[in-house]
């Protein structure tokens, strides 16, 4: 049986978010359902006389931050540009749309984010309702716009890593105590024990997990009888309440990209051209049917030898430069009258040498 459930405002960036809850109901006599268990003090060998453990299922999301400037001169931060963000994930994605309703999108749907205070809070997958939202809006009222403020910097979370994540692992075992049931000595589960399992990356084996659970095993025997024996119960994402949320415990590495994520400057700082391309000189993924040129790739979070780096500093802040339009002269400025007198200038010279050119013509026509 699957649940989804979604995150809130006070779930936090690049920190694992456990999905542990449980679902407790009371099973009828008569419905066909699992009978009552057990009475206590008259054990089931079928029945743990403690609750299961449920499996955790982590959840993380990322942010990055960004900085608009000048691109000729870096200390000019830029106020007033204005960006959707958008992202086709290889995987189906469940989100809100802008009707706040959950639906799932296909794999490699184009989808544009739907924001409020800097947080993506849903995705759509219509253009052309964001294309039209967004200049039929006034500049920074689009719910698909992100806009820089007063030292050209603007900050989005909410966003799923742009890598696959493999969460740490822990295991689940059963603690086996030996009992009486009506004379017969019966084995039966007394309680649980969670161990965080060793740090993995890619060349990880199944060989190499097994023996860790035999060692674990190993050290738990328990008596002769096999009282106080452990079990392998089931593996399982870890608990952050065990071993902390910091994303550098909680993560063992990041596996291939599976989300694409981009930046597409709807309007520029006034006097500036939009943005040009990706700072990794990323190939811009235009397509005949994109009406946007300009796709600015970027990661979520910043990588480090293959793993994530979250610090939101200098070193990780994506620079968005801006280029300026080429202006010709203004009018009344004193570029213009230059503009005029080299302009006249030239006309004369041609007229001068015209009228040289037509003298002997002239002459002969006469004699």
């Amino acid at each position: 049986m699957r649940f989804t459930a979604l995150t809130n405002e006070k779930a936090k960036p690049n920190q694992a978010i456990p999905n542990d809850s449980t679902l407790d109901f009371i099973n009828k006599w008569g419905y066909g359902t699992k009978p009552q268990p057990p009475l206590p003090g008259n054990p089931d060998p079928k029945e743990p006389t403690s609750p299961k453990p449920s499996e955790v299922v982590n959840t993380i999301f990322g942010e990055r931050y960004f900085e608009k400037l000048d691109k000729a001169n870096n200390t000019i931060k830029l106020q007033g540009a204005e960006f959707i963000v958008r992202n086709t994930s290889v995987n189906p994605v469940t989100a809100l749309n802008e009707a706040n309703q959950l639906v799932t999108y296909p794999a490699n749907t184009l989808l544009y984010g739907i924001i409020k205070d800097g947080q993506i809070i849903g995705w759509t997958n219509n253009g052309a309702a964001v294309t039209a939202d967004v200049a039929a809006s006034k500049p920074g009222e689009s719910k698909y716009t992100i806009t820089s403020d007063a030292k050209g910097k603007f900050h989005v979370e909410g966003l799923a890593y742009t890598n696959e994540i493999n969460y740490r692992k822990q295991y689940i075992f059963s603690v086996m105590k030996i009992a009486n049931n009506n004379g017969t000595q019966v084995e039966v589960v007394d309680h649980y024990e969670y161990v965080t399992a060793a740090p993995r990356t890619t060349e990880t084996t199944q060989a190499a997990i097994d023996a860790e659970i035999a060692g674990i095993i190993a050290k738990h025997p328990g008596t002769e009888s096999g009282d106080g024996a452990w079990k392998l119960y089931k593996e399982s994402e870890a608990d952050p309440k065990v071993i902390g949320s910091n994303p550098t415990e909680m993560i063992d590495y990041l596996g291939k990209a599976i989300n694409d994520y981009e930046l597409i400057e709807v309007r520029a700082p006034e006097g500036y051209a939009p943005i040009e391309k990706a700072p990794q000189d990323v190939a811009n993924g235009t397509t005949e049917k994109d009406p946007y040129e300009h796709p600015f790739k970027f990661t979520v979070p910043s990588m480090d030898q293959g793993l994530p780096n979250y610090n939101n500093n200098e070193e990780t802040e994506i620079k968005v430069p801006n280029a300026k339009i080429p202006r010709i002269p203004i009018t009344g400025g004193v570029g213009t009258v230059l503009f005029i007198l080299v302009g006249v200038g030239l006309m004369g010279g041609a007229y001068i040498l015209h009228r040289k050119k037509e003298e002997p013509n002239s002459a002969k026509r006469t004699k």
